[in-house]
């Protein structure tokens, strides 16, 4: 049996190169955010205040890494340096978790409750 050739049409072609082109910006959209923290990690953190880290790390220190690894409170680095560790106890947080409770209580009644069958007419 002889193969069957599909003939590429321009609009074909069209439409690969414009999906090639739209795939490579969300690419670089995604990728550059991961890129600059890594280049911003080992810059000089007066260079990237001011704004002038880019593409390439400026003024390059390790600065940054060995001020984690001299820090005591490790399991607190994402905390302001004065804030103190308690939930948060206001009504908001209170609402959230009594409807995420409520669906969650709702979803688990949901999968054990059978589905009732119609009544034949027989």
């Amino acid at each position: 049996m002889k193969p069957t050739i599909i003939r590429r049409t321009r609009a074909d072609k069209l439409f690969d190169t414009l999906n090639v082109i739209l795939m490579a910006i969300v690419l670089v959209i995604t990728l550059y955010p991961l890129y600059f923290v890594l280049i911003a990690s080992v810059s000089d953190a007066y260079e990237v205040a001011k704004g002038n880290v880019f593409l390439w790390p400026k003024g390059f220190t390790a600065e940054s890494y060995l001020n984690v690894f001299k820090e005591n409170r490790k399991n607190t680095g994402m905390l302001p340096p004065n804030s103190k560790r308690r939930p948060r106890r206001d009504a908001r947080s209170a609402a959230t978790r009594s409807w995420c409770c409520w669906t969650v209580k709702r979803l688990l009644f949901a999968m054990k409750r059978k589905p009732k069958l119609p009544k034949s007419a027989s």
